[in-house]
């Protein structure tokens, strides 16, 4: 694998917050945009300080199929983004503003290898990034270096390894694998892999990669379909299904990667717990919220022991329809809806699930809080102004919500946030 091609783009400085906002299918030369247009499948990044939040500043064009397949360090001061052509090919970028350039680092026949997707995981530095990539009748985990520009290759089994993600001081990378359909050819043998075989399950076992001996080892036989969640250096969390296939019940678990002991959270709660499908930690991991959205549809705060914090019947978001995001000291959490379905504006709690703040419009999807807790970006759809996604800043308790994308035409998307002190 190398590096394809380069791009030199410009440097931004992010000792302030700066939001990272991707403009699509802009139209600035339509005369009349009541005049319906063929998409220009063109996209602009922009980083906008949200200390001075009118002024975007624009870094690169991509294509428009990057959307939702951007990926930004810690930082932000580099990411990782996707391509997919209409052949159903794709190609893997590297953007960082400190050197200022972008590299095409990798193109693939396909952008779903074995029905799995794609899901960059940085290193805390921002110096490494692990992904999943086919390898033979397989899959494993591969790190591209930002220094030599150059991929390693990290796992060697003949199972399927997928969604890597990095620990917190960058020394595991957690992963899940499973053995792929062709799991009875030889090693050596010269048949391929055909797509008659059993589609796979696209669920795996939670695997513990060390970084730096590339020994990996099995902390749990449950079943999981979203990428681990680290709550510390030593700890790590995962939602497991009772089957293999399709739809099953879920729980909530914790798992100590140095003594092995793993733990469930979910009996703290007195309703059956079957309809959710993320969790989302504080940075500490010592409190979370999720909504189950079975026939009550409560949305629930829980301690790390699985104790119950607070609750709410009062929001009834769609099964896998809302997002939370905590702030820096934990004090707050926003909680709006996702991919457009956004059915209240905006809602900021305290740490018992009680309303701080609570708005109208515009309706509030995707929120999201700087890394210093400052502000609370989030995507909305305003249909007293002109029914497009905008993206919005507002104080920590979601206060003063100002438009930051009045200026673009087309849609906009909150990719996340840069700050580099």
């Amino acid at each position: 694998m190398q590096v394809l091609d380069t791009l030199q783009i410009s440097a931004i400085d992010l000792r302030s917050p700066h939001l990272i906002i991707l403009n699509i299918n802009d139209r600035s030369s339509a005369g009349n945009l009541a005049t319906a247009l063929p998409d220009s499948e063109l996209a602009v990044l922009y980083y906008a300080n949200a200390r001075n939040p009118q002024r975007l500043i624009p870094v690169l064009e991509l294509h428009g199929s990057a959307l939702g397949n951007i990926y930004p360090s810690a930082d932000g001061s580099s990411l990782v983004y996707l391509e997919e052509r209409v052949s159903g090919a794709l190609s893997v970028y590297v953007m960082t503003l400190r050197e200022g350039f972008r590299l095409r680092v990798l193109s693939l026949l396909e952008s779903a290898p074995f029905g799995i997707q794609l899901l960059p995981s940085w290193s805390p530095d921002g110096d490494r990034f692990a992904l999943a990539l086919p390898s033979n009748h397989d899959m494993d985990v591969y790190v591209f270096e930002m220094v030599g520009n150059q991929w390693q290759r990290y796992t060697h089994g003949r199972g399927v390894d997928f969604h890597p993600v990095w620990s917190p001081d960058g020394r595991t990378i957690a992963y899940l694998s499973a053995l792929p359909p062709c799991k009875d050819l030889p090693p050596a043998t010269a048949e391929p892999c055909t797509r008659q075989e059993p589609t796979f399950p696209r669920k795996g076992q939670l695997h513990l990669l060390d970084t730096t001996t590339r020994e990996s080892r099995r902390i749990s036989d449950h079943w999981i379909r979203e990428p681990p969640v680290w709550l510390s250096d030593s700890e790590i969390s995962f939602l497991s299904e009772t089957g293999i296939d399709g739809d099953s019940a879920r729980s909530i678990w914790l798992a100590d990667i140095h003594t092995g002991n793993l733990r469930q959270l979910t009996p703290g709660i007195p309703a059956p717990l079957s309809g959710f499908e993320n969790v989302f930690w504080n940075e500490e991991g010592t409190a979370m919220v999720l909504q189950n959205a079975g026939q009550e549809n409560i949305i629930w705060l829980l301690a790390s022991d699985g104790s119950v914090l607070g609750s709410t019947a009062e929001y009834h978001f769609p099964r896998y329809g809302m997002r939370a995001s905590w702030s820096a000291d934990h004090s707050r959490v926003a909680i709006g809806g996702v991919e457009g379905q956004c059915p209240y504006g905006v809602l900021v709690f305290n740490q018992e699930l009680a309303l701080i703040s609570q708005g109208t419009i515009p309706p509030m999807c995707e929120p999201q809080y700087a890394p210093d807790g400052s502000f609370l970006a989030f995507e909305g759809i305003n249909s007293r102004l002109d029914g497009r996604i905008h993206v919005y800043l507002a104080s920590q308790n979601g206060y003063g919500t100002r438009i930051l994308t009045s200026d673009l035409r087309g849609q906009n998307r909150l990719v996340g946030w840069a700050w580099a002190p």
